[in-house]
């Protein structure tokens, strides 16, 4: 069958090449004022010929196209490609769009790390990927940091390697800070002041609660210890009335 394809295709660009060759040759003959070596009468009624079989020809041309296109997507429809038959790279582009589908303080699985538990493939890739693991989530609750802060800070430090930090620390809806200590915010701002060397994106959201003025203590550490020209992107969201401003000043 392929063969067949092959060889019909071949035979068709050929002629339909030198048809070409031979229409344009005539059209310049034409044009030169030349003497047809035939009756002008048998010329005229092949040109006439040739003129009505062009429609009949353009069909069939669209038929073949046709039925190649409905055959191409029958073929590809019973083929059944599985995750794993992916190459490497496009996995870690999946894995790079998972990780930036939602919003982090929604996320429901502790991405990247759930990743890494499907299988020993997606493991290596993973594990692999230090750019997977450049954004860090913060929470500013006590009860979270408790669980987990600690143990996923190092997890993505170790597996980050020496690429630059993608910070975004945010107030987890359902757990208020608005009775918060300033104490309560100790590990956060320790966390901070470490690692504001490495972070070249910085994103404090409030907008979920209450802005603290533990939040105003991470501002002045991540200022205060960040690398000048390293640090590329601040983003500060909280919540507030239309007609008051937000702003940083120095001390």
């Amino acid at each position: 069958m392929l063969d067949e394809l092959i060889t019909a295709s071949d035979l068709l660009f050929a002629a339909l090449e030198k048809y070409s060759v031979v229409c344009s040759t005539i059209r310049q003959s034409c044009a030169r004022g030349d003497k047809p070596r035939v009756a002008i009468h048998q010329l005229l009624l092949r040109m006439d010929t040739e003129i009505k079989l062009a429609p009949s020809l353009e069909v069939k041309l669209r038929q073949a196209k046709t039925a190649m296109s409905w055959s191409m997507n029958r073929i590809l429809s019973n083929v059944h490609t599985t995750v794993n038959s992916l190459p490497p790279e496009i996995l870690f582009r999946i894995f790079h769009l998972v990780l930036s589908s939602q919003p982090c303080a929604k996320r429901d699985y502790p991405y990247p790390i759930v990743l890494s538990h499907v299988c020993s493939r997606w493991r290596d890739i993973t594990l692999n990927s230090p750019s997977l693991w450049s954004h860090l989530d913060i929470a500013t609750s006590q009860l979270l940091n408790r669980q987990r802060l600690y143990d996923r800070t190092e997890l993505h430090l170790n597996q980050v390697g020496q690429l630059p930090l993608d910070l975004h620390v945010f107030n987890p809806i359902g757990y208020s800070v608005a009775t918060s200590h300033s104490s309560d915010f100790t590990a956060v701002v320790q966390l901070i002041a470490r690692l504001a060397s490495r972070t070249y994106s910085f994103e404090l959201d409030a907008r979920y609660g209450y802005f603290h003025p533990g939040h105003g203590e991470i501002l002045s550490h991540l200022f205060q210890d960040c690398v000048p020209g390293k640090l590329a992107q601040l983003t500060l969201r909280r919540p507030m009335p239309e007609h008051r401003m937000g702003y940083v000043c120095a001390r």
